[in-house]
């Protein structure tokens, strides 16, 4: 909730600019809570409040009621342990304790009545009570910012599992309360209300009559996508639809057997007749409560009786920023190879025509780029790659990604600007009779155009998944993004998946496994000076010295262990042409000296000597179309289980909507700090996770962004 992101108005502003105003209340009021309402520990103050009649009275002819959620997470649906004390849902929601339930409760008796499991799916609108730490005020201290956590936690998990644009909340510490509204640029809070006067009961009194006779639009769902019944006519048509693929079959599967809710999605192209789908649970999402708030479902179109993949995402509404769905169709209309089939989509409108957009934008001092709720749907569903059966198998997915990857440079002047593990894709499909694997790359809503890159951006111009970005833009984040720079980073694809799922010498070490991985993909350190983020430099070193302190060991590939040494050298050549005086890296860190890499993987297999530049594809692509087609040097099974098991969503591999491959999830999110041209003052050492990086740079799920004024 900082970074810029929160900003707090008066009361009077809030209600006239932030809540709707054509609303009337007519209810009686039932006058301020004693202040022994708020003496005690939190769960004593739930029914306090309750009992009061505060906030039922405000509810009272409403389709809506109060319920406390303080105690009962919701046990459905892979849910997260977090849960609001109270939460306004409605009046047929069916999560009311039983009597049963209620006899076996430890609960105080006043609280049984009101007792609920929590339903994040459902929460109109939730209330959080504490009694320290107040989270707006700056001295609040560490309970302070826990209760930030606590509040964002439910927030994001709200957005995630609802298709809302934007939602309310009341937060309570002690005799003060906080109105609150959040969409994805940020958190417009109101200024505290002391409720246990008459002036300030009122105000909370008034804003909850409001918001109980509020619409579902006006309230934050999103008029396009309608929640459908297992009896709804598309739902009976998906469910007898029989898959022809194996894994379509199983991802049918989850999506009509889960207990996700089912919605049906309008979608909107704009010179075309709209076109509904129907879809589950996600695939892919962002939990992030701020951002693009990204969200990936395998869909079934009633129409076509066929599954295909949905994405959304709240694009950043500036020129500069290319909407997905418009990519896709210019890369397919160009020829473009391996790449998603586009079907429909474009912005999503509101009932009056326009665009959908957030508006917390407008409140924050701090300049944050509005968003636009963009929406398409292609024809493909994918595997993502991990699913991959060999180290064969891998680099010819990947070669077929870097071959689309080539044609969007070529033939249209796109450069995509995010490659990674997530962002690659296996198809099957029949030619003929027989049935085939390709790799697509997909995820094009963070490339540029030729052109687009050729403007200085007033910020460092990194953009991409973390682990997978190019040493010289971990390490220089001032300098230009370049070719090269996506091209390095399908290097590193290969390396991850080489280090977690194939023999080396690090394979039943798993701590020092852990440690390389951290040093060489996941370290980060604070510049204090330059008030910027700076990457690994054990990646950087072995750029430059052409080796990686880990060797691949039988029953790895010959041919694989070969193709990472030869690209090794390849990048080493690469690194050795760039200007000298751009990698200075300081030798020290922490008192000890930097760790860096020593053994040269051995090559197995001989390959062309490294010649020539990454400044075009085609060095890359004529190495791995060489070492493929030495058969001998392949093994069909050469692949372990995962290595790191424990760690795949910690490292969170995915930035993408994987086009139904994975529920890994992670979210692209802004750098916003000047440009810095070495790295001398490095303080720290620390690992890329879900989270924020001081000094204003966000890494969240290891991915980050940058736009033109902030995203």
């Amino acid at each position: 909730m900082d970074n810029g992101r929160r900003e707090t108005i008066t009361y009077s502003k809030f209600m006239e600019l932030i809540v709707p105003t054509t609303i009337q209340v007519d209810v009686p009021y039932p006058g301020a809570p004693p202040n022994s309402a708020f003496m005690g520990p939190e769960t004593t103050r739930y029914s306090h409040m309750l009992q009061c009649a505060w906030i039922h009275q405000a509810l009272v002819g409403t389709e809506f009621v109060i319920r406390d959620t303080a105690d009962r997470p919701d046990n459905r649906n892979d849910s997260l342990d977090c849960r609001p004390d109270l939460c306004i849902y409605r009046a047929n929601n069916d999560r009311q304790l039983t009597e049963a339930q209620r006899k076996r409760s430890k609960m105080s008796d006043s609280r049984k009545p009101w007792a609920s499991r929590c339903d994040l799916s459902e929460a109109i609108l939730p209330i959080e009570i504490k009694c320290e730490g107040d989270p707006f005020s700056n001295d609040g201290g560490a309970a302070g910012k826990k209760s930030r956590g606590q509040i964002a936690e439910v927030m994001a998990e709200i957005m995630t599992r609802q298709h809302r644009t934007h939602v309310y909340s009341v937060y309570i510490f002690n005799r003060h309360a906080y109105l609150l509204f959040w969409d994805r640029t940020g958190t417009v809070v109101s200024e505290p209300i002391v409720i246990t006067t008459p002036d300030g009961a009122f105000k909370l009194f008034r804003f909850l009559c409001i918001v109980g006779r509020m619409s579902d639009v006006q309230l934050g769902y999103d008029p396009t996508v309608q929640r459908v019944g297992r009896d709804d006519p598309d739902v009976v048509k998906m469910k007898a639809f029989v898959p022809a693929d194996a894994y379509h079959a199983e991802y049918l599967t989850a999506l009509t057997e889960s207990e996700w809710p089912l919605h049906r999605v309008t979608v909107h192209t704009d010179g075309a007749p709209d076109q509904r789908f129907v879809i589950g649970t996600h695939r892919s999402v962002s939990q992030s409560v701020y951002g693009r708030g990204t969200q990936g479902y395998v869909a079934y179109d009633p129409v076509e009786n066929r599954l295909c993949f949905l994405k959304q995402a709240w694009r950043a509404d500036h020129s500069s920023i290319n909407p997905e769905y418009t990519t896709y169709k210019l890369l397919h209309e160009a020829g473009v190879r391996n790449i998603a089939t586009p079907i429909c989509g474009g912005d999503v409108k509101k009932m009056d025509g326009t665009r959908t957009r957030t508006i917390a934008q407008k409140f924050l001092k701090t300049p944050q780029i509005g968003r636009i709720l963009h929406r398409f749907v292609v024809k493909e569903v994918g595997r993502p790659l991990r699913d991959y059966k060999n180290s064969k198998e891998l680099v010819t997915i990947v070669g077929h990604a870097l071959e689309a990857h080539q044609d969007a440079w070529e033939k249209s002047d796109i450069l995509h600007r995010d490659v990674s593990e997530a962002n690659i894709l296996i198809y099957e499909y029949v030619d003929g009779n027989e049935r085939k694997l390709k790799g697509i790359l997909n995820d094009w809503d963070m490339c540029k155009t030729k052109s687009q890159l050729k403007i200085q951006p007033g910020q460092p111009n990194r953009t991409g998944t973390w682990i997978f970005l190019s040493a010289r833009i971990l390490n220089f984040p001032d300098l230009p993004y370049t070719l090269s720079d996506d091209l390095e980073s399908f290097f590193y694809v290969l390396l991850w998946m080489g280090f977690r799922y194939h023999m080396h010498d690090r394979s039943d070490k798993p701590s020092r496994l852990e440690s390389f991985l951290f040093g060489f993909f996941e370290e980060f350190d604070e510049d204090l000076t330059a008030k910027s983020v700076l990457g690994s430099r054990d990646k950087l070193q072995a750029m430059k010295k052409g080796s990686i302190s880990l060797d691949f060991l039988p029953p790895t590939s010959p041919g694989f262990i070969g193709l990472i040494d030869t690209l090794l050298q390849v990048c080493k050549e690469h690194y050795s042409d760039m200007r000298p005086d751009r990698f200075t890296v300081t030798s020290q860190v922490e008192g000890g000296d930097v760790s860096t890499s020593t053994t040269t993987l051995h090559s197995a297999v001989q390959v062309p000597s490294p010649s020539g530049l990454l400044y075009d594809h085609q060095r890359m692509i004529s190495t791995i179309s060489h070492a493929l087609q030495v058969t001998a040097h392949w093994s069909t099974s050469d692949k372990r289980e995962d290595q790191l098991p424990k760690r795949q969503k910690l490292l969170a591999v995915s930035s993408s909507t994987n086009h139904g491959g994975s529920a890994c999830s992670s979210s692209k999110r802004k750098t916003s700090n000047e440009g810095v041209s070495s790295v001398e003052s490095r303080n720290t050492r620390q690992r890329i996770s879900r989270g924020t990086i001081s000094h204003g740079e966000v890494v969240a799920g290891g991915v980050i962004q940058v736009v033109p004024g902030g995203q």
